[in-house]
């Protein structure tokens, strides 16, 4: 009875250490692998434009109202253009007028130098024609000299009376000849001062009508006309897209700050879903991945197929950790989607069908390998080196090398006690 008992015993006890050993083992089996990157995400308009005025002043007209459907280019908001009307004016008349004093200017430049030319010209020939004068006084006076010489000889008291008329005339003729010198060069400095008058003219009408010779664009004057017609463009807000209007932030007569958001449009009826994916998931994403997103407000909306349009290529900090921006476009169209919904979102960043698959839990890292811890067929425990493939969102791993269908893994030491 004493050693039937002591048999019992030792036959429990066995299998109480046995037991254990045989729930946490995990057998190696093929299964189908898919791996998810699961994301929250909100609902955006595709476009949107907020506009407001770069200058302060006084609204005018509202031409919109929130909920309104506006086209590209309507107008939305116009400030009162009196006073920016009064400067076009004043800018447009400052031109005409300095344009007119130029021409004018010129129109009498050019005159003045016609005057100078005709003034001095006759000037000029009646210098000439009094050298001319002069000329034939002393040649005639010298003809009657010699005349008088062949006739009464030189000694004459006739001779001597024509050598001092011949003097004379000789002293005229030269003081002619100075005198058209003179008047050469009074005409010479005449015409130079008319023609640098006229010069400064043409100088002045080109600052009015040209900008500088080595500056493209405007004339100073040109440039304040056109900067009074944009201060008058930017007085009035037109849509610069189509969509509808979702926030009007003014009324007729009320005062505008310059930079205050004044009027939003947006593209409600085209949104697409954005959301924030951490540096650990974007590596798995591509453009062009397919992807299903549920809404949280509408609750009977079957998941919708989107696919991913864009993704930043740099990351920003959320919280300290480095995360990527990401826009997805939706196939299908619900008007309950709206702007600002949130959104969950699944992306199938990889599967795998029929492959060896463990749980993530029974994997071991160790000096740099990964690592399992196999039951062998008699009873004995050996360590292995896996590789791994594809990690699945429900917790399994691929393994591509170092195990075989079937084989009995161990649960490491540290999940026994989680271990079912």
């Amino acid at each position: 009875a004493g050693l039937l008992l002591a048999g019992v015993v030792a036959a429990v006890a066995s299998d109480l250490r046995k037991s254990p050993e045989q729930a946490e083992t995990i057998r190696v089996r093929k299964r189908n692998l898919a791996q998810e990157v699961i994301l929250a995400g909100h609902v955006q308009p595709r476009k949107a434009a907020t506009l407001g005025f770069e200058s302060m002043g006084t609204a005018g007209v509202v031409a919109v109202e929130v909920g309104q459907r506006v086209a590209k280019d309507d107008l939305l908001v116009a400030l009162d253009t009196r006073g920016l009307e009064a400067e076009l004016a004043r800018a447009s008349a400052t031109k005409a007028a300095a344009l007119f004093d130029a021409r004018l200017a010129l129109t009498r430049a050019e005159q003045d130098l016609r005057d100078a030319q005709a003034t001095q010209a006759a000037t000029l020939e009646r210098a000439r024609q009094t050298v001319r004068s002069t000329k034939a006084e002393f040649d005639q006076s010298e003809d009657v000299r010699q005349q008088i010489i062949a006739e009464r000889g030189d000694q004459s008291s006739e001779a001597r009376s024509a050598l001092l008329t011949v003097r004379r005339a000789d002293s005229a003729y030269r003081t002619a000849q100075g005198a058209l010198r003179e008047a050469h060069a009074l005409a010479a400095q005449a015409e130079h001062t008319a023609r640098a008058a006229l010069d400064q003219a043409r100088a002045d009408l080109t600052e009015v009508t040209h900008a500088a010779p080595d500056t493209p664009g405007l004339s100073a004057l040109d440039a304040e006309v056109a900067l009074a017609h944009v201060r008058l463009r930017k007085a009035e807000l037109r849509s610069p897209i189509a969509g509808t209007v979702t926030a009007v932030n003014s009324t007729e007569g009320e005062l505008v700050a310059a930079g205050t958001p004044i009027v939003t449009v947006e593209t409600i009826d085209e949104v697409e879903i954005t959301a924030d994916v951490p540096e650990l998931d974007i590596a798995k994403l591509v453009v062009g991945q397919k992807a299903s997103v549920t809404f949280d407000a509408v609750k009977d909306v079957a998941a919708l197929q989107a696919t991913i349009a864009r993704i930043h290529p740099s990351a920003v900090l959320i919280e300290g950790v480095p995360t990527y921006r990401m826009a997805l476009t939706i196939g299908e169209r619900d008007a309950r989607i709206r702007p600002g919904m949130t959104a969950d979102i699944r992306v199938e960043a990889g599967a795998r069908t029929g492959v060896l698959a463990l749980p993530s839990r029974t994997l071991t890292t160790r000096d740099g390998r990964t690592v399992v811890t196999i039951r062998l067929p008699d009873g004995r425990t050996e360590e292995r080196a896996v590789s791994m493939g594809l990690r699945s969102t429900d917790g399994f791993v691929e393994i591509i090398h170092g195990l075989a269908e079937g084989d009995e893994v161990l649960l490491p030491r540290e999940q026994r006690s989680r271990a079912p």
